[in-house]
């Protein structure tokens, strides 16, 4: 600590501790009072964000149960993230279980969005949660006014989200759409963390489509905007991309790649930081397109296609997480049973690898360190005597987790 508070102002100031880890960082603050505001400012928050995370450096790996975070370069010992929503107690033969889950929303500038909601106790319970692993802070939302309807309506077909940075406003945003059986309209709803609350938008007029709506539709966040695959009307039909802006809060469409064959279903994500959609044929094979330039349709590139029986295992539309430093490899996930596998763009091979001691995931992603602040957030509490990354070590103490 002492040979660092002698490093000239100019040389910290400049960029040395904007390429820092966080942990790092968040042990600095207590060197002296000109770190500490340093490191508190909202410019080398920013700074931080972007230097730091300009190539991938871990992944986090989802499921309703858990959530864990391992190193890129060798997907091995993964280590299990304390989240907002974990629940112990000894077990007690007369107990109720009752049904509790975690459900990712969206993640953006290190921060994830998470919703749990007691479908047993009170289904009208659904709470959220802006949560930044690195600094263990979280931030619950308010509730928003339709829950009620929307949980105990039978017309409800599905709740759409999307979670964003809107970069005018300094403000970071959750959209949640709500649609309806045999229905265009559907109800829209958005919530500003800047003003701690939710307000009714004007309805989207189109549908999500099936296969983004099976893989549980989540925007896609890019460019200040959250994509997804639509259908104009009620019956199944091309999908197009709609974007909505979250700082101007408009729609808008983004053209598609140029398809030969538009038999397919199709999920959407990203990849290197641009768009990227996934073509599912009829579980032969899959194309995957990325959109070089934002917003112009001649930049679709078709970056490799796959056959979806390779080594005589199957893996059925595989969604990419991100590319190898070198950028020779992709990093790809199962949707059914979420493996992790290389795909060498060189070679155009694949090769299959697994998490050890990570129970089968829903969804995978980059994941990027930050500093950034919630507001009146609070701690995510850490049971003593949990190893983090031996699951089975406080299971076998007397301690369950409840479902």
């Amino acid at each position: 600590m002492s040979d660092i508070s002698k490093l000239p102002p100019e040389l910290i100031d400049g960029g040395i501790f904007s390429r820092l880890p966080v942990k790092s960082l968040l042990r600095f603050r207590c060197v002296s009072k000109h770190y500490c505001s340093l490191i508190d400012s909202p410019k080398f928050i920013k700074s931080q964000l972007l230097k730091y995370n300009l190539n991938p450096k871990s992944i986090i790996t989802w499921n309703t149960l858990e959530i864990s975070s391992v190193e890129l370069d060798s997907l091995d010992n993964p280590i299990l993230l304390h989240h907002p929503f974990e629940i112990y107690h000894k077990p007690n033969p007369s107990d109720t279980p009752f049904a509790e889950r975690a459900n990712l929303l969206g993640s953006c500038n290190g921060l994830i969005c998470l919703l749990r909601a007691d479908l047993v106790n009170d289904p009208s319970c659904a709470k959220i949660v802006f949560w930044n692993p690195s600094t263990r802070k979280y931030y619950k939302l308010p509730s928003c006014e339709i829950d009620l309807a929307v949980h105990l309506s039978n017309i409800i077909e599905y709740e759409v989200y999307g979670f964003g940075y809107d970069d005018v406003n300094d403000d970071y945003k959750l959209l949640r759409i709500t649609q309806f059986y045999n229905e265009v309209r559907n109800k829209v709803r958005i919530y500003s963390l800047k003003s701690d609350s939710w307000r009714r938008l004007d309805y989207c007029p189109f549908r999500f489509a099936t296969a983004d709506l099976a893989a549980g539709p989540r925007g896609v966040f890019i460019e200040g905007s959250l994509h997804y695959l639509v259908n104009k009307k009620l019956s199944c039909g091309i999908a197009r991309i709609y974007a909505f802006h979250v700082g101007t809060e408009e729609y808008h469409v983004v053209p598609h790649p140029p398809f030969s064959d538009m038999s397919f279903l199709g999920t959407m994500d990203k990849l290197g930081g641009k768009l990227c959609l996934i073509c599912s044929y009829d579980k032969s094979h899959m194309d995957v397109w990325v959109m070089d330039n934002y917003g112009v349709k001649e930049s679709w590139t078709k970056l490799f296609s796959v056959a979806q029986y390779v080594d005589a295992r199957n893996f059925e539309c595989p969604t990419p997480i991100t590319f190898s430093k070198d950028g020779k490899q992709v990093l790809l996930q199962q949707i059914i049973g979420g493996n992790l596998l290389w795909y060498d763009l060189r070679l155009k091979k694949v090769k299959f690898t697994c998490l050890p001691d990570v129970l089968m995931f829903c969804k995978a992603f980059v994941f990027e360190e930050s500093l950034v602040k919630l507001p009146h957030a609070a701690n995510v509490y850490s049971k003593q005597g949990w190893r983090k990354n031996k699951r089975d070590d406080f299971l076998s103490k007397g301690f369950k987790l409840v479902l």
